[in-house]
């Protein structure tokens, strides 16, 4: 099983590249998987995805911290039944990618899961503002920069380069 970690941070456009994604995997014949993670009590992009794909929403919490545990379980789970060939985790804004990838990487996964991409989501009228937010807020940023395999550089369109 294929899993593909997407990160970024808020309103950058997680849940559209993943419906892309997505759309690509059910042409290809494959069977895909989602796990959401909101830090709010409830998904708000939940919704925008099939109800004929497999969805399982973690929230309350970010996936890279308390809900580490229940990545791994919710992967666990939608092996066991679904047996999806691709999981497509799109983390909470806030998700250190590490820590995501870690949640990943348990010995009761490994035997069957493979990482194929950490995938960076960035709005890209958002970069040049990142120098305004706290540190800890632009630590996160670069990090999810800098441990993505692929970067969307997402709303070009509306960037003042």
């Amino acid at each position: 099983m294929k899993i593909v970690i997407i990160g970024g941070f808020l309103g950058g456009g997680k849940t559209t590249v993943l419906n892309h994604l997505l759309a690509e995997s059910l042409k290809e014949s494959l069977k895909p998987a989602v796990i959401m993670n909101e830090f709010g009590k409830m998904s708000v992009d939940g919704a925008l995805v099939s109800e004929d794909i497999p969805l399982s929403e973690l929230t309350e919490g970010c996936i890279c911290c308390a809900m580490k545990a229940d990545v791994s379980e919710q992967l666990h789970q939608l092996y066991l039944k679904e047996q999806p060939d691709i999981v497509f985790i799109e983390c909470s804004g806030i998700a250190e990618p590490v820590s995501v990838l870690d949640a990943c990487l348990t010995p009761i996964l490994a035997p069957f899961t493979t990482i194929t991409h950490m995938i960076g989501v960035i709005d890209a009228s958002m970069y040049k503002h990142i120098k305004s937010f706290p540190k800890d807020i632009q630590g996160l940023f670069y990090e999810q920069l800098a441990y993505c395999s692929v970067l969307f550089v997402n709303k070009i369109d509306s960037a003042d380069v």
